[in-house]
């Protein structure tokens, strides 16, 4: 990107609508949440980085599915997420930072405390957690507990008095934490951590509770399952089973040394292999390893060599695509692959090809009579 020319930047800016240059993290974000221009920009990215990073195997998996080529075991690496509040875990105002939430939001001796933080969604699994604490409260009476919930979700205590009120007496809604070590006492208090996802790369909740000793129940789904349950550190459930759920809020409730002793396992593991120096440490070897196998170059030769994008195949290859003409943007591309080479060139043909293969996959048709360029009941892919 930072050897384009002005005009070139505006266009790819404009195709792959990556964000111009964030301030906060001084790096470059792209965003797009329409799935199938998401596909095509992943596309492009992965026909041009030297190496793709993805916080668990389950996203690799996933994208493997989304985005067609490009996953060649060399390119693709796995680098788990670092848990900063391992550094609270030893801090002796931990306790009593939890002993004075207790007290701020009037939690009684001998409440047990179920937490959940993140979004209120149903992908989240919030109302599954709402639904498994309605079978709790009717089949175990005699637990004595409240909920502390802590999400920026619009309208959520709202919904969850309308939908729910005869929970309404043990529900907590705290404000979205933003103090790290304020989050690790809240943490620290609870006698559980709850997150049900429907399915998330990582979840970054169950590593923070575990950094503090805290027990946790996810989902057996995607990355939760592959970070924490088959590790046998996390209780999982299946997916949207509130019944199961409540099952197993039930025996950690009751029998709480039992997952006291998988936290513990888990705090361990969140120490030696989801630390932030270990995340620091893998991608500077990753920098290093890029850098040594190709160096960065100085200003002066950054500039493409190659006119490919100026030609005018390589605009009808896109117009040919846009309007689902893929055998005419095949032939084309091929034609340019024959005119043109280089890193920069190879680059963009790497990306046609990626985005032919991707729009091919998600139509499920070739034939000229039922392409979706050429039906005027069905939307473009544009």
């Amino acid at each position: 990107y930072e050897s384009l020319s002005e005009r070139e930047r505006v266009e790819f800016l404009e195709s792959t609508r990556l964000r111009e240059r964030d301030s906060r993290f001084n790096a470059y974000r792209w965003d797009n949440g329409w799935p199938q221009t998401a596909a095509l920009c992943r596309a492009r990215m992965y026909s041009l980085a030297d190496v793709v990073t993805h916080v668990s195997r389950h996203q690799w998996d996933v994208n493997r599915e989304l985005v067609p080529g490009n996953h060649d075991e060399e390119k693709h690496v796995v680098v788990y997420n670092g848990i900063d509040l391992i550094r609270y875990s030893s801090s002796p105002r931990l306790l009593s930072l939890a002993t004075e939430i207790r007290r701020r939001y009037r939690i009684l001796d001998g409440e047990q405390v179920i937490f959940y933080s993140g979004r209120a969604t149903e992908a989240k699994g919030f109302y599954d957690l709402l639904d498994a604490l309605l079978l709790l409260q009717e089949q175990q009476p005699d637990i004595s507990y409240k909920v502390m919930i802590a999400t920026k979700t619009h309208g959520v205590v709202d919904e969850t008095s309308r939908r729910y009120p005869s929970l309404r007496e043990r529900l907590i809604f705290t404000p979205y934490i933003e103090d790290r070590e304020e989050l690790a006492a809240h943490y620290k208090l609870a006698d559980v951590l709850v997150q049900p996802t429907r399915g998330e790369c990582f979840n970054q909740a169950i590593g923070e509770a575990l950094a503090v000793g805290t027990p946790t129940i996810t989902t057996n789904f995607s990355g939760p399952k592959e970070v924490y349950v088959d590790r046998g550190i996390s209780y999982g459930v299946p997916v949207r089973d509130p019944s199961a759920l409540a099952q197993t809020l039930n025996a950690v409730l009751r029998h709480p040394e039992d997952s006291h002793e998988m936290a513990s396992r888990g705090q361990i593991y969140v120490a030696t292999s989801l630390s932030i120096d270990r995340m620091v440490d893998m991608y500077t070897t990753l920098y290093e390893r890029l850098l040594s196998e190709k160096p960065f170059p100085t200003p002066a030769t950054t500039r493409p060599t190659s006119t490919i994008l100026q030609d005018h195949r390589y605009q009808e290859a896109l117009a040919h695509l846009r309007n689902g003409e893929y055998r005419r943007a095949g032939s084309l591309v091929d034609a340019l692959s024959t005119t043109f080479n280089g890193d920069h060139a190879d680059a963009e043909i790497r990306y046609l090809r990626g985005m032919l293969q991707t729009l091919e996959t998600i139509t499920h048709e070739t034939d000229p009579q039922k392409r979706i360029g050429n039906d005027p009941n069905k939307k473009k892919v544009v």
